[in-house]
């Protein structure tokens, strides 16, 4: 499996290295350098906590100066290259890191404490000592530089649903939220109003069948709908809307298809006396 370089972005990375473990001024020199080329020669190793945050495995000081560069730049310095460390591969990376990051030189070209006053013990840099090295380097950058790719738009589709889907459920929960508050508002209202009895109806006159028509569902404008208790401006133009795209009503219980309208709602304002489909 072919080692991906992935963009992140910086705010979502964070390290359990302080940055004051860093030299400032050598931090403030890399970021200019990653501003200047617009990246990093070499990756973040990261390790994935949760669907958007990560935590350094290797380069900290690499995380430190994109942070600087981000501060410098935002536009440029926003996203920084990483390998996200993946169950498959984590194994053989890590042994990477030990090799390519942690080893040192079997035999060292410089002594690490010279003895000024031992010439045997000079300094001394030989071509043969540079080969392993050399060698090395040279096997990092041909990983490095293969592994290099544009990030493919299908890692981006995942996140974008899951966003996608969280934004669709906080709508809903805020239209369900929205009805409540309306049903609570009109159970005030109707429960603060002043009841008036009505006198009993004369049991030898009966009563007076309304003379206001139906309103005719499939032929009714936006106003004729408003002038409906329950229905307002937006549920009257969903109404029409389904009407032009799937056709007349045919029953009053077609109306829970509008957004807005339940069982319970029809119910309480009593639509069957103001709405008809015929």
């Amino acid at each position: 499996m072919r080692l991906q370089i992935k963009l992140v972005a910086v705010r979502k990375i964070q390290s359990n290295v302080p940055r004051s473990d860093f030299s400032a001024a050598n931090l403030e020199q890399a970021a200019q350098a990653i501003l200047q080329s617009a990246g990093t020669i070499n990756p973040l190793i990261l390790r994935q906590l949760d669907w958007q945050s990560y935590q350094v495995v290797s380069d900290h000081f690499g995380y430190y100066a994109a942070v600087r560069a981000r501060e410098l730049d935002l536009a440029t310095g926003e996203m920084i290259q990483a390998i996200i460390l993946e169950p498959e591969n984590e194994g053989a990376i890590l042994d990477q890191l030990q090799f390519f990051r942690n080893t040192e030189p079997i035999n060292p070209m410089v002594s690490r404490h010279p003895n000024p006053d031992d010439p045997v013990a000079t300094p001394s840099i030989h071509v043969d000592d540079l080969a392993p090295l050399l060698h090395n380097l040279e096997r990092n950058l041909i990983t490095q530089i293969q592994a290099i790719q544009p990030p493919s738009p299908a890692s981006f589709p995942p996140m974008l649903e899951s966003l996608e889907q969280r934004l669709m459920a906080k709508i809903e929960a805020m239209q369900k939220q929205q009805e409540t508050l309306q049903q609570q508002m009109t159970a005030l209202i109707e429960a603060i109003q002043t009841p008036h009895p009505t006198p009993p109806p004369s049991p030898t006159i009966p009563p007076i069948a309304p003379t206001t028509p139906k309103i005719n569902l499939n032929t009714a404008t936006i106003t004729d709908l408003c002038l409906v208790k329950g229905l307002g401006k937006q549920k009257a133009q969903a109404i029409i809307a389904r009407r032009e795209a799937q056709g007349p009503f045919t029953d009053l219980q077609e109306l829970i298809e509008i957004a807005g309208i339940t069982p319970n709602t029809l119910s309480r304002y009593r639509f069957g006396q103001y709405l008809t489909v015929g």
